[in-house]
């Protein structure tokens, strides 16, 4: 019998995946751990092993990304008995399935195309409809992971196998290029549908929600009345689902008036809302900061026997901190507990929220200890929250205790919650803490310069020089100051002054 390295490393499979010198090496010395007993009854199939090792996933990213060769050669000694004992399919499937399904699921599309390179050969002896199950398989993969142009390459490989694709064909790939946020693919893909067969509820679904996602509002409409006319309103599930994503497109928007219209219009054709229906309806109100309205959509909800989710009552919570009612805000986070339900920090941040829009610090503080009590972290847009409260107050001692208290945590500031921190600073004219936090910025904007320049501006003496100097980086970084930037330099130089800097510096006046 051939040694089992050996004959793995004469097969084309292997040879094809330890092309790269380390690798072949550290590949090499992983197989050569495998000891096949010796004996008429044992037999090495080369294949097997390989599709053993993909199931372990030492291929799926390549045999590079293996850090160690002590876990690669841990991931043999497996795939060795994963290979010894996992019997074939019994003709039902081609062997390299189960792996190729596992890979699909697991969203991995460069693990699952290897399984598939490898089982190309074996299928040719199958039926065209488990051929085409293998290859729709991959197409899931790749629409499941929103890799819409790979999907299209191996719905090419149905035409290489002289396949007719079917209806999962068409909806994975539509799927696919919605995922990615490809409106024009997913219709063209839809269109040669329509021309092959007649679509479903799910494809109209589908492109209706893919629609929704990308707030574009006309084109959802269009596709959903395109459903109504191809396959009517005969699917309760279907028809809410589908509903409620023209719906979800408003809530985004903050425009309840559509979505209460949208709502009425499935009523009046019989297409019962539900729970997510109502949260999109409860949710539009709230972005707008309509609270009465907001509130009227949950007792609607609960006058029909549903029950509000974690997800509602974190609309409700929102729509409280709009408007600065935190009485309200805390009153609406009691009863969600009331009803057995558990709010994570989402909820706990907009009642925080609401107490500092009410610009009530005391009772925010006291939110915050809530929090904590609770063991949940605040996160930074929590943390960002207070920063901009205690800044707006002035209260800049605060405001570093508590970026203290984030590094301790490891919550990472951004450049949102660095803007407050300058912006503070600069209103009290502390430039030097200012200029401080402006220089950890990782992304410098026209905001961010003009906020430094007013704080050399409301500093004693004014910074004029610091001001001249700051213009000068900015253009240099290739930066244009806006109106807004011309009209702040004009109140630390003097209009004057001001105009000949610009002149100067080839830029407008203020």
């Amino acid at each position: 019998m051939t040694h089992a390295g050996s004959s793995l490393c004469s097969w084309h499979g292997p040879l094809q995946l330890a092309q790269h010198g380390a690798e072949k090496s550290c590949l090499a010395e992983a197989i050569a751990q495998r000891s096949v007993p010796k004996g008429p009854q044992v037999g090495f199939r080369p294949r097997r092993t390989v599709f053993a090792i993909l199931a372990c996933g030492v291929c799926s990213a390549g045999v590079a990304r293996c850090r160690a060769r002590e876990r690669l050669g841990r991931r043999v000694g497996f795939c060795r008995r994963l290979a010894q004992e996992s019997p074939r399919h019994g003709g039902d499937l081609p062997f390299g399935s189960e792996q190729l399904d596992k890979f699909a699921k697991a969203k991995d599309v460069e693990a699952a195309r290897l399984v598939y390179e490898q089982m190309l050969p074996e299928i040719q002896g199958y039926s065209d409809s488990i051929k085409r199950v293998v290859v729709n398989t991959m197409i899931k993969a790749c629409s499941d992971s929103g890799d819409a142009r790979s999907g299209e390459e191996f719905y090419d490989s149905l035409q290489t196998l002289r396949l007719q694709p079917n209806s999962k064909t068409y909806g994975k790939l539509i799927e696919a290029a919605a995922k990615s946020g490809n409106i024009a693919v997913a219709e063209s893909w839809m269109n040669k549908l329509s021309t092959a067969m007649d679509p479903d509820r799910v494809h109209f679904s589908t492109m209706i929600d893919a629609c929704a996602k990308k707030g574009d509002v006309a084109r959802a409409h269009g596709w959903f009345a395109k459903m109504i006319d191809s396959v009517g309103l005969s699917d309760p599930k279907s028809d809410t689902a589908a509903l409620s994503a023209v719906i979800e497109v408003y809530a985004q928007q903050g425009d309840p008036l559509q979505a209460t219209h949208w709502l009425d219009w499935g009523c009046a054709r019989r297409i019962a809302p539900d729970v997510v229906t109502f949260t999109n309806v409860l949710t539009a109100y709230s972005r707008k900061g309509d609270l009465s309205g907001a509130e009227s959509s949950l007792q609607q909800m609960v006058s029909l026997s549903l029950k509000p989710t974690m997800v509602t009552y974190s609309s409700l919570i929102d729509a409280c901190a709009k408007v600065g009612d935190a009485e309200k805000a805390e009153s609406w986070f009691r009863k969600c507990l009331d009803q057995g339900l558990e709010p994570d920090i989402t909820h706990y941040r907009a009642v925080l929220d609401a107490h500092v829009q009410s610009q009530n610090l005391g009772h925010a503080e006291h939110w915050l200890s809530v929090i904590s009590s609770t063991g949940l972290q605040l996160g930074l847009i929590g943390n960002t929250v207070m920063v901009k409260a205690y800044a707006k107050a002035g209260d800049m001692d605060r405001v570093e205790r508590l970026l203290g208290d984030m590094q301790r945590t490891s919550v990472e500031c951004d450049d949102v919650l660095i803007g407050t921190v300058i912006s503070g600073y600069a209103d009290l004219g502390q430039t030097v803490a200012a200029e401080r936090w402006f220089r950890q910025l990782r992304h410098r904007t026209v905001k961010g310069y003009t906020t430094l320049l007013k704080g050399y501006g409301k500093s004693v003496p004014r910074l004029t020089e610091h001001a001249v100097d700051l213009i000068k980086e900015m253009l240099a970084e290739g930066i244009r100051p806006n109106p807004v930037t011309l009209k702040t330099l004009e109140r630390v130089l003097g209009r004057s002054r001001a105009t000949q800097l610009c002149a100067d510096l080839g830029i407008d006046s203020p």
